[in-house]
């Protein structure tokens, strides 16, 4: 599982070299983002443009609804994941000297994959649930239980997930966790990518210190599994899934468990992971210690 590289910009200290790298993710999402949002707002204010020449506000217009559709919000996703995969492969290729291949970052598909997909999907829906059972005393639960989704919104949301996570989870979990792995170690390489990840997602908006562990100890099990599995699809299952429950469930003004009764569920099938898995997690030395 060792990503072999070479030194770029001729920087000895790996340190530093991570800490480049993890800034550039920052900027390349940035770009990514800005791009696919003027890319779409183009497209709709071609559409438009067609549809309706004397309509005011046009681009204004254009954007507003490449970043609130559905349909739109599902083709920026996929859009903003292709350029990132696609400038991550150029970074790697230009400063490591080094082609690294789709498959490598868990573009392939087998039987087992689908099994993965599916284990993803129920242990997250596992931990959520449990967590909403364990913290249905403290509150009151929503009234709206019984609403229903339209079928179109529940597959739009489906995808918009999916390609959400899993281009992320190819970024951060296929890539830099193994560069981070290759240089601090297993369990250390795999919490450090997971609190970069969370810290990334802090900066569209507030995030409390509360948050950040959440965050951090949720990814560090996603990272855990993918060690062990070496599967993408797993990894991108379990994401996708929570952030399907977390959309869902407000959107719908359902009941969603507290943050501190989710910490205490993905803590415990954290640690129960590590116990059972610790011959391939923690070093011998470390466990004769």
């Amino acid at each position: 599982m060792k990503n072999k590289t070479v030194n770029f910009w001729n920087i000895e200290n790996e340190h530093i070299k991570n800490l480049i790298f993890f800034m550039a993710i920052i900027f390349i999402s940035l770009f990514a983002v800005l791009i696919s949002v003027i890319l779409l707002g183009l497209v709709n204010t071609v559409r438009f443009l067609i549809t309706d020449p004397e309509l005011e506000n046009l681009l204004d217009t254009a954007i507003n609804v490449s970043n609130t559709s559905n349909a739109w919000a599902f083709i920026n996703e996929v859009l903003r994941g292709i350029l990132i995969i696609f400038l991550i492969k150029l970074i790697d290729r230009i400063f490591n000297k080094s082609k690294i291949s789709l498959k490598e970052l868990g573009f392939y598909i087998d039987i087992k994959q689908f099994s993965y997909l599916v284990r993803g999907i129920a242990l997250m829906s596992a931990m959520f649930l449990f967590a909403l059972f364990i913290n249905v005393g403290s509150q009151e639960v929503s009234n709206s239980l019984g609403v229903t989704f339209s079928q179109n919104s529940l597959v739009i949301m489906i995808l918009i997930v999916t390609a959400n996570a899993f281009w992320q989870e190819v970024v951060f979990r296929g890539y830099f966790q193994k560069r981070l792995i290759d240089t601090y170690g297993i369990l250390a390489g795999i919490v450090i990518c997971s609190f970069l990840f969370t810290i990334i997602h802090g900066l569209a908006g507030k995030i409390s210190l509360f948050e950040i562990l959440l965050g951090t100890v949720l990814f560090t099990l996603v990272g855990v599994i993918y060690f062990l599995t070496n599967s993408i699809i797993f990894a991108s299952a379990i994401h996708a899934a929570g952030n399907f429950f977390l959309r869902s469930f407000t959107t719908n003004e359902l009941f969603i468990p507290e943050q501190v009764y989710r910490l205490v569920v993905y803590s415990v099938v954290l640690i129960i992971i590590l116990i059972v898995n610790k011959n391939k997690l923690i070093p011998n030395n470390l466990q004769q210690k």
